[in-house]
C-alpha cells in the first residue's frame, strides 16, 4: 500500500500539479489556493504537498498530423482566492499565463488550457 502511495504521489500530474500551485501563489493579487469545495474558505498552507490540492491535471492525447507522433497537452484547473479590490479578469489572466509559463518550461508538456476558479474574494 505504501509503494502505490509513493507512485502516485511521484506521478508526472503531481509534478505538474506542484508547479501549477507554487506558480499561482506567487502571481499578485491572489491570496492563496483553497480547496476544489472548500470548508471554510480555508487558505491550503503553503507546503508543496498540500498546494496541490487545490490544483486538477487533466490528461488529453492528440497526434500530430505532421510527425506522427503522440503528444500529451494537459488542462489545469486551479481553485484559488483572490484578493478583494483587483480587476478579477486582470489577475486571472496574469494567474493563466504564469501557469502556462512555468509548466512547458520546466516540463515538456504543453498546455492545452487553464481554468481559474475564484472560491472566494478575501478583503485584506
Amino acid at each position: 500500500m505504501e509503494n502505490i502511495k509513493n507512485k502516485k504521489e511521484n506521478s508526472p500530474a503531481s509534478y505538474i500539479k506542484q508547479i501549477a500551485a507554487i506558480a499561482a501563489t506567487e502571481c499578485f493579487g491572489v491570496v492563496g489556493i483553497s480547496k476544489k469545495m472548500p470548508i471554510l474558505n480555508r487558505i491550503i498552507p503553503r507546503d508543496a504537498a498540500e498546494l496541490s490540492k487545490g490544483v486538477e491535471v487533466t490528461y488529453v492525447d492528440i497526434e500530430e498530423k505532421s510527425c506522427g507522433e503522440d503528444k500529451d497537452e494537459v488542462i489545469i484547473d486551479v481553485y484559488v482566492i483572490m484578493e478583494f479590490g483587483l480587476r478579477l479578469t486582470s489577475v486571472a489572466e496574469n494567474l493563466m499565463d504564469t501557469i502556462k509559463y512555468n509548466v512547458e518550461a520546466q516540463t515538456d508538456v504543453k498546455v492545452k488550457k487553464i481554468n481559474v476558479h475564484v472560491n472566494y474574494v478575501r478583503v485584506l
